[in-house]
């Protein structure tokens, strides 16, 4: 028994933080003595310049031994600076498909939302559910507008005196991402939730779990954050089976086979 809280006492203990911040020089120095091959210095030294030492030590893990920090014989430094390059490119890979998305689902949002309950539906508390906080969603807007430069917000506000805020498919073009997956995920109208989940072909609840992995995904790509060997907090659901996956096509028993052959 003493054994196992002398241990999870040592678990716990927190130790200052004694680290001096070391010059380009000297972390090059560091990396070689951790047998790390850099057969150009200067080029190393420029990479670290404007990437950055702490930001690539991520990437130094899959190559490193143990806790001494010793890389594995016949590593270089380009092994280390090709996988972050690789992790930069899968960023901006997922940025170009987030977008298409999020731009869609704004859209069919604005539609939706403003058809079914006015420009100004938003601003009705009572449209969305208890545990959503729509006073926040209200002063976010009116801080925002206040400070946007965007033309479309200036118009309105030099344009109209009533109302105070800009019509749901203007807010929704300020809004985050992050901020409008929540919104549409407390909306208590389903047939909008159900609506858009069709659209992809795919369930609400589904729906709704691929909103909040997509909006971490592109949080972390737009702030080029480390996505390569990431682990997720949030795990989007498996599409078990999906809407009318051929939407739109059509095909005989005859090409089904002949599918199936392939």
């Amino acid at each position: 028994m003493h054994t196992l809280a002398a241990f999870a006492y040592l678990r716990i203990i927190k130790l200052k933080f004694e680290k001096i911040p070391l010059s380009i020089s000297e972390h090059i120095s560091l990396l070689k003595g951790r047998d790390l091959t850099i057969s150009d210095e200067g080029r190393c030294a420029k990479y670290l310049k404007h990437i950055g030492y702490y930001r690539l030590s991520a990437y130094f893990l899959p190559y490193q031994t143990n806790d001494e920090h010793l890389f594995k014989p016949g590593t270089s430094f380009d092994d280390v600076l090709n996988l972050y390059i690789f992790d930069r490119k899968l960023r901006i890979l997922f940025l170009d498909i987030i977008e298409r998305i999020e731009i869609s689902l704004r859209a069919q949002l604005i539609d939706s939302f403003c058809h079914a309950y006015g420009t100004h539906g938003y601003t009705d508390e009572e449209l969305f559910k208890p545990r959503y906080d729509h006073k926040w969603l209200i002063n976010k807007i009116s801080k925002d507008i206040t400070r946007s430069h965007e033309s479309f917000i200036q118009h309105y506000l030099n344009t109209y005196t009533s109302p105070q805020l800009p019509p749901f498919w203007m807010v929704a073009q300020i809004l985050s991402f992050s901020e409008l997956s929540i919104l549409i995920e407390n909306i208590k109208d389903d047939s909008i939730l159900n609506d858009m989940a069709l659209s992809l072909n795919i369930h609400k609840p589904v729906f709704l779990s691929w909103l909040k992995s997509l909006s971490q995904l592109r949080n972390i790509c737009a702030h080029h954050g480390r996505l390569w060997n990431r682990v997720f907090g949030i795990k989007p659901k498996t599409v078990k089976k999906p809407i009318n996956l051929w939407k739109g096509l059509s095909f005989s028993s005859k090409s089904l086979r002949n599918a199936k052959n392939l």
